[in-house]
């Protein structure tokens, strides 16, 4: 498995992060995401932020040519099922399980269509199978995407409303906390 050498994390995870820098003799860089104008880095040195990072980049890129079955992606699962551990996905995997979601997408009828004219909001972690799939689909189809940060229930809410989200997925747990956001502010 190939070990990261760059490092990408929420500024709220900073404490944490400190503490196991240690532990990642291999990480050479680190470059932070924030909503916050001035991110939080702590005793961290970091090369950038995310955003200011990617605006300052080239559009220009000389892809590398290797084999599709090369690891594209390590995630880390929760451990729900047992043990956490580190999943990783080729880019084979990626192409085709995406290529599998435009057709099933494609195929629906009017309800359970997927196109441009959606509005897409993700409630699962980036790791999560349903997610990881559909973040190339989403691309392909070239919808509107929101991105909530933090899953405060209340918060979702009112994104669903106000940007007009028609398309989403989340776990169970989730989604009960959705519903129960929702009943409390029409019994407000």
């Amino acid at each position: 498995m190939l070990a990261p050498r760059r490092f990408s994390f929420n500024d709220e995870f900073v404490g944490l992060l400190e503490g196991l820098k240690a532990q990642l003799p291999k990480v050479k860089r680190l470059i932070v995401m924030s909503d916050r104008s001035a991110p939080q880095t702590g005793s961290l040195s970091f090369i950038g932020e995310y955003e200011s990072l990617l605006a300052a980049a080239s559009p220009d890129y000389d892809f590398p040519d290797f084999d599709e079955n090369t690891q594209a992606t390590t995630f880390y699962t929760t451990g729900t099922t047992g043990l956490p551990k580190g999943v990783y996905y080729s880019h084979r995997q990626l192409v085709l399980h995406s290529i599998c979601g435009l057709a099933l997408f494609g195929m629906a009828g009017t309800q359970g269509r997927f196109s441009r004219d959606d509005v897409y909001m993700p409630i699962t972690p980036m790791f999560s199978r349903p997610r990881l799939g559909f973040s190339l689909v989403r691309d392909a189809r070239g919808v509107k995407q929101v991105y909530p940060g933090r899953y405060e229930p209340a918060m979702l809410v009112k994104l669903i409303k106000s940007e007009g989200v028609t398309f989403t997925h989340g776990v169970p747990t989730i989604l009960q906390m959705l519903l129960d956001a929702a009943l409390r502010r029409v019994s407000i």
